[in-house]
């Protein structure tokens, strides 16, 4: 009885050591990691890999793999145990897992890819790569899809290399950023290639709209999403409008400009109006920018030429642009870097006949009647006081900037305004200041 007890047990305890191997799924592997003055690197077999810094000693760690040999581990200084995989023929760094390794436990490479191309840094264009020979497109397509929190150009390269037939799935795939409480870079993939005006989507796009706009993240993609629901519900889409223009108005970031438009032309869509009637004003703070004025073919532009004279647009001017400006694919916003805040604020305004004393007056001074000598030119060498020519549109440009000054001096030209017999003359040399 003695002898089979012993030998009971010792056949539970290979069992119960079979089973532990089992579980851990780890043997040991051929690959080798080493450690030179360049840093630490894992070989397997023609692949090699790059370590991260803090991963590897002195002492170079046994590495052990699964079954298949596709996925490799090895104990890091710190005691975790760190993945690597292999896909196509490279080799790749995963993530972090508790030591011994369990690869039962530890995601396959299809479930991998977001946090492969994540770790890869500066070798995810090869990480694409090696997708695309081992998976073929619908490969990419899901390493897109994962990976559409990391902000990287090499996304969008890889997404501009995918087949038309594979666009579908991408798109399928990337609509889940457009649900509240996803990571705001999501979206921003998200708008650049799913039809945000599609009635299905009319209330995720709304909701996260109203989630992201009085945010600071990802503003031209909120902007994208708020012109997408303007067209879908105007009342709702003005409302975020007011919420964007209460977090500020401040256009110096090309981004945010963008969210202030989409906010102020939600506003003028619907014929709408803030709760704080200022919020509107702030935005045509500047007076003078050039398209709030008006030649038969639209508001000007910054490149138009143009002495500064053309009159304000008029009510039917402000109706088309905004038509214009609905009309605009979402591609279109996305590449643009101009934008026209004031414009839309403007046409909010007169809509409802608030205009700001300031701006009328400012925009009077521009057009008041011009008196100059034909010659000499202003920059020619004369003496200071001497009556002179001044280029048109700078004189009624600064006329508009100084609303206040009776007597302006801009570059080497100095010129009186008088507000009582709207006239701008007096025009002489004068030093730069």
């Amino acid at each position: 009885m003695h002898a089979a007890t012993v030998a009971l047990v010792s056949a539970l305890a290979l069992v119960s050591l079979s089973s532990a191997c089992r579980s851990s799924g780890g043997a040991s592997s051929d690959a080798r990691v080493s450690v030179t003055e360049a840093g630490a690197e894992i070989a397997f077999g023609a692949r090699k890999a790059p370590l991260p810094a803090e991963d590897v000693g002195k002492e170079p760690p046994v590495v052990t793999q699964d079954e298949a040999g596709r996925r490799l581990a090895y104990k890091t200084s710190a005691g975790m145990a760190r993945i690597v995989y292999v896909v196509g023929d490279g080799l790749f760094v995963g993530p972090l897992v508790a030591f011994p390794a369990d690869f039962r436990a530890a995601p396959d490479t299809d479930h991998a890819l977001g946090p492969l191309f994540e770790a890869a840094g500066a070798r995810r264009g090869d990480l694409v790569g090696e997708v695309r020979r081992e998976k073929g497109e619908a490969g990419v397509v899901r390493l897109l899809i994962d990976a559409a929190y990391v902000d990287d150009s090499a996304w969008e390269d890889a997404q501009k290399k995918l087949p038309p037939a594979n666009e579908a799935a991408l798109r399928e795939g990337l609509a889940g950023g457009l649900e509240v409480g996803k990571p705001a870079i999501a979206l921003r993939r998200a708008v650049s290639v799913v039809d945000l005006r599609a009635p299905a989507r009319a209330k995720a796009v709304l909701a996260r709209a109203k989630e992201l706009a009085a945010g600071t993240a990802e503003p031209k993609a909120v902007a994208a999403l708020l012109r997408a629901a303007i067209v879908t519900d105007k009342a709702k889409a003005a409302e975020i409008g007011c919420e964007v223009l209460a977090k500020g108005a401040d256009g110096a970031d090309t981004e945010r400009a963008a969210l202030v438009e989409a906010a102020t032309l939600a506003i003028a869509a619907a014929d709408a109006a803030c709760p704080d009637p200022k919020l509107l004003e702030a935005v045509v703070a500047d007076a003078c920018l050039p398209y709030y004025r008006c030649t038969e073919a639209g508001p000007v532009s910054w490149s138009d030429t143009s002495k500064q004279d053309e009159p304000l647009c008029t009510k039917a001017d402000l109706a088309k642009a905004i038509a214009g400006e609905l009309g605009r694919t979402t591609r279109d916003v996305l590449d643009s870097g101009a934008t026209r805040p004031g414009l839309f604020a403007y046409a909010a305004l007169v809509a409802k006949d608030r205009v700001p004393a300031a701006f009328v007056t400012a925009q009077a001074r521009r057009r008041y009647a011009l008196t100059q000598p034909a010659e000499p030119s202003c920059d020619s060498a004369i003496a200071p006081g001497t009556a002179c020519h001044c280029d048109e549109a700078t004189l009624r440009l600064y006329a508009c900037k100084q609303p206040e000054a009776s007597n302006v001096h801009i570059g080497v030209c100095r010129f009186d305004v008088d507000d009582k017999q709207k006239k701008i003359d007096k025009v002489v040399a004068t030093p730069p200041p």
